[in-house]
C-alpha cells in the first residue's frame, strides 16, 4: 500500500477541500491498512477520495490510469458532486490508457458551470451524460465500446462530430429523436474504423463532411445520396466491391468536392452496367434502364485490395531507384495548364466549414502548420482536379500533366555500373493515382516556414484554408533527380498511412522548374507550432509549468511512439529511419505528429538495408556499423529523443568530441546520451531499454505505448 497520500480518504465527498478537485468513489472494496491514506478498517466498502486538480490553463484532462481499485489511481467508479470550474474554455478530455475500455459514470454537476468549445472521451465508457453545454462546437468518442448513440452525449452547439474506432458499429439515432435533433447544426460527422457493415438510418441534414473510412460497408448508404449539402466523403478502405449504383448516384458522386473510394478499382461489372472513371476513381453505373439493386439483393465479386498492396509495389521500387528525369518543353506544359483549367470551370470549392476539410488529419479534423521543417503526409480526402496520367504502354509514351517527364530507374546495377537493367518509368506512373492534383493557381502562398537542404516549405491557402506545400529547391541535376526521388516516395507512402499521429498528405501540385523540367510539389496540413526542437529551444532554461513530463512532454513522447506503432505494424513494417525531435510536428489542439519520411522505407528481409540513413547522432549502433537493421532501429532513435525532451539539448551536447569520435563511440556500445537530475527515472530506465546495442532487447513500439501510459498515468497527482 503507497504512503505517499498527500489527502486522506473521506467517508463522503462534501468534505473535500478543494474546489477544483473531483471526489472520486470506488464502488470496490479496498483494503485499508495505511491509516495515513484510508481508514483504519479491514474493508473500507464505497471509498471516497479527493482527486486534486485536473484543469490546466484553459483544459481539463482526466486521465484514468490503472488497472486495479488503490488509493493513489485513478480507477474512476464515478465522480459526483464535482463540477470543472468555469475557467476551463478550451477542451476538456477524459482518457483511458489501458486496452480494456473503463466504465466511468459522472452526475449532472460534472458540466453544469464550464463552457468548453472541444469535448474528448477515449477509452471510457463515460455514462449518466446526456448532452453536452452548447458551447461544445467539437466532440469526439474514439474507443468507447458505443452501441448506439443514445449513449453518446451531444449538444445543440456541436459542428463536428467523431464516432470512431468502435466494434459495435453503433446505432445512429433515429429521425425525430432526442439525439437526432441536437445534431441538425453538425456539418461534420467521421464514423471511421467503427466496423459498419451497412448503414440505413438517416444522417442529419446540414452534412458537408462524412468520413466513413475503414469499415465493412459492401454497399454505398443510399441515405448519402439525400445530403445536398455534402462536399466531402471519404468511403475509402470499405470492400466496396462491383456493386453497381444508378446514373442518379453516380453524377452525384461527381459533384463531390472532395472524394475518397476504395483505391482498388471492381475487376468486373455487375450485369447491366459499366465501369466509369472519375477523379481517379472508378465505379460500376447501371444502365439507365436498369434498376438499381438492394443491399439486400447485391452481391460483390469480392473484396477491395487495398493500397496497402499496389501502394507498396510502388513504393518499394521507388525506394530501390535512382531517379532522374527527362526534360520536357515548357510549352508542352503551358498548353496542359491552359487544358486543365478550361476543364476544370465551374469546378472551384468555396472554403469550408469544417477545419478538417483540406485533409482527415486526425479525430479532431484541425489543419495545422509546420515551422521549419519539411513534412510530409498521409492520406487525406481527394480535392477536385486533374488525375494522375499513366503512360499508354505503347512504345513508351505517355500523356496529359507529364507528357514527356521521366524518372529512370536502375534495377540491380547501383553499385556495379550495370546500365543493362534500367527502366524508364513517367512521373505518373511513380505516383500512386489516387493522389489529389491541386493547381498552383489555386494556392496563395504566404510565406517560407522551413528551408532545408533540398526543400522548402511555405505557408499557403487552399479553399480558404491554411497548408503547407513542400517544394524542391535550385541544385545540381543528379540532386535535384534524388530529392525528387524522395519526394515521390514520401507522397506515396503517406497517401497510404491514416493515423491521427502521421502528418497529412493533402495531395501534390504539378511545378515546372526554369528549365523547363517537370517536378511535383507536396501540400501537407499545417501545424502552428512548428517543430519539437524549435519549441524545445524556447522553452529550455525556462519552468514552463505546461512543459513538463506531467504536461506537454510526456503527451508529446506518447504521441510518437502511438505514431512508431503504426509503422511497425504494418505488413511489411514501415521504417522512418529519421526519428529526432526536428521531425516531429506540433500543434496547439493536435498535439505531435511524426513528419518527415524522405528516409522512410518498407523492412525487406531479403535485402541489407544500409547507407545515408538519418542522422548521426540518432542513428542506433547496428546501422552505423553496417549491418543489417528492422524498425528497432526507430526504437533506438526514439530513445536518443527522449534524451532530446529531458535536455532540450542536440544529444551529446555535453560532450568534448568530435563528431567522429562520438559515432565510434556510440557503435562500439561505450557512449549513450545523458539526462538531467530532474528526469524521472521511469523515462529515463525505459530510454536506456529502447537504446540497447542488442535490437532485439529493445521494446517494440506498442510496449512504448503501454509503459508510457503507465507513466504518465502515476505523474496524475491523487
Amino acid at each position: 500500500m503507497s504512503t505517499s497520500c498527500v489527502l486522506p480518504a473521506l467517508t463522503t465527498c462534501q468534505a473535500c477541500p478543494s474546489a477544483n478537485g473531483a471526489c472520486v468513489k470506488f464502488n470496490t472494496a479496498v483494503e485499508c491498512s495505511d491509516p495515513s491514506c484510508l481508514p483504519n478498517s479491514d474493508s473500507c466498502g464505497k471509498l471516497y477520495y479527493c482527486q486534486a486538480s485536473a484543469v490546466s490553463e484553459t483544459d481539463f484532462t482526466y486521465k484514468v490510469t490503472s488497472d486495479g481499485p488503490a488509493p493513489g489511481q485513478s480507477i474512476l467508479a464515478s465522480i459526483s458532486g464535482y463540477a470543472i470550474p468555469a475557467s476551463v474554455t478550451g477542451t476538456v478530455t477524459i482518457q483511458g490508457t489501458s486496452a480494456s475500455v473503463k466504465q466511468v459514470s459522472v452526475d449532472s454537476t460534472f458540466l453544469s458551470v464550464v463552457k468548453p468549445t472541444t469535448f474528448t472521451v477515449n477509452g471510457v465508457n463515460l455514462q449518466g451524460l446526456t448532452t453536452l453545454p452548447s458551447s461544445v462546437t467539437s466532440a469526439t468518442y474514439k474507443n468507447t465500446q458505443a452501441t448506439d448513440f443514445s449513449n453518446i452525449a451531444v449538444g445543440s452547439g456541436v459542428m463536428s462530430l467523431s464516432v470512431i474506432n468502435q466494434q459495435l458499429q453503433p446505432k445512429l439515432p433515429e429521425v425525430g429523436s432526442d439525439n437526432f435533433n441536437k445534431l441538425q447544426n453538425l456539418q461534420r460527422l467521421d464514423l471511421s474504423s467503427s466496423n459498419y457493415v451497412s448503414i440505413d438510418a438517416s444522417f442529419p441534414p446540414k452534412l458537408n463532411a462524412l468520413i466513413l473510412t475503414g469499415n465493412k460497408l459492401s454497399v454505398i448508404p443510399s441515405k448519402i445520396f439525400e445530403l445536398t449539402g455534402l462536399t466531402i466523403l471519404s468511403l475509402g478502405e470499405n470492400p466496396l466491391g462491383s456493386t453497381p449504383i444508378s446514373t442518379a448516384s453516380f453524377n452525384f458522386l461527381k459533384n463531390i468536392t472532395s472524394l475518397t473510394m476504395p483505391s482498388t478499382p471492381p475487376s468486373t461489372c455487375n450485369g447491366g452496367s459499366t465501369l466509369q472513371t472519375f477523379k481517379g476513381w472508378s465505379i460500376c453505373v447501371l444502365n439507365d434502364a436498369t434498376p438499381a439493386p438492394t443491399p439486400a439483393s447485391s452481391t460483390s465479386t469480392g473484396l477491395i485490395v487495398g493500397l496497402s498492396v499496389g501502394g507498396a509495389v510502388i513504393l518499394v521500387a521507388i525506394a530501390l531507384f535512382f531517379y532522374c528525369r527527362h526534360k520536357r518543353s515548357h510549352n508542352n506544359y503551358m498548353h496542359y495548364r491552359g487544358r486543365a483549367s478550361s476543364n476544370r470551370s465551374g469546378m472551384r470549392p468555396g472554403p469550408s466549414n469544417s477545419r478538417g476539410s483540406l485533409a482527415r488529419a486526425n479525430n479532431s479534423n484541425d489543419g495545422r502548420s509546420h515551422a521549419n521543417s519539411s513534412a510530409v503526409v498521409r492520406k487525406s480526402d481527394p480535392s477536385r482536379g486533374s488525375e494522375i496520367p499513366r503512360s499508354t504502354g505503347t512504345g513508351g509514351a505517355s500523356y496529359g500533366i507529364f507528357s514527356n517527364s521521366h524518372v529512370q530507374s536502375q534495377l540491380g546495377g547501383l553499385d556495379t555500373g550495370n546500365k543493362t537493367n534500367q527502366s524508364t518509368i513517367s512521373i505518373g506512373d511513380a505516383l500512386n493515382p489516387a493522389i489529389p492534383v491541386l493547381h498552383d493557381e489555386d494556392m496563395v502562398y504566404t510565406r517560407v516556414l522551413g528551408r532545408g537542404a533540398k526543400g522548402v516549405v511555405w505557408l499557403a491557402a487552399y479553399a480558404g484554408e491554411n497548408c503547407a506545400v513542400k517544394k524542391l529547391v535550385e541544385g545540381s541535376s543528379t540532386d535535384r533527380d534524388a530529392a525528387l526521388g524522395n519526394l515521390i516516395v514520401e507522397c506515396n507512402l503517406l497517401f497510404r498511412i491514416q493515423h491521427a499521429r502521421i502528418i497529412s498528405l493533402i495531395g501534390i501540385v504539378p511545378t515546372v522548374t526554369r528549365d523547363g523540367s517537370e517536378e511535383i510539389a507536396m501540400v501537407m496540413e499545417y501545424m502552428d507550432h512548428g517543430d519539437l526542437f524549435d519549441r524545445l529551444q524556447k522553452t529550455k532554461g525556462q519552468n514552463v509549468a505546461s512543459f513538463g513530463w506531467p504536461g506537454d512532454k510526456g503527451t508529446y513522447a506518447l504521441h510518437v511512439a502511438e505514431g512508431l506503432a503504426s509503422l511497425h505494424q504494418r505488413s511489411p513494417p514501415i521504417i522512418h529511419r529519421d526519428i529526432k525531435a526536428r521531425n516531429v510536428l506540433i500543434d496547439s489542439r493536435k498535439g505531435a505528429k511524426i513528419c518527415d519520411f524522405g528516409e522512410s522505407r518498407t523492412r525487406s528481409f531479403e535485402e541489407t538495408m544500409t547507407s545515408n540513413v538519418g542522422t548521426a547522432r540518432w542513428i542506433a549502433p547496428e546501422v552505423l556499423i553496417n549491418e543489417d537493421y528492422s524498425e528497432k532501429a526507430d526504437i533506438y532513435s526514439y530513445g536518443v529523443l527522449l534524451s532530446e525532451l529531458d535536455t532540450h539539448s542536440i544529444p551529446y551536447s555535453d560532450a568534448n568530441m568530435e563528431e567522429r569520435q562520438i559515432m565510434q563511440l556510440v557503435a562500439v556500445n561505450r557512449l549513450r546520451p545523458t539526462f538531467s537530475r530532474e528526469c524521472p527515472e521511469r523515462i529515463q530506465h525505459l530510454a536506456r531499454a529502447c537504446m540497447q546495442a542488442d535490437p532485439m532487447l529493445r521494446p517494440d513500439a506498442t510496449r512504448l505505448v503501454r509503459t508510457l501510459m503507465e507513466i504518465l498515468g502515476s505523474f496524475v497527482s491523487l
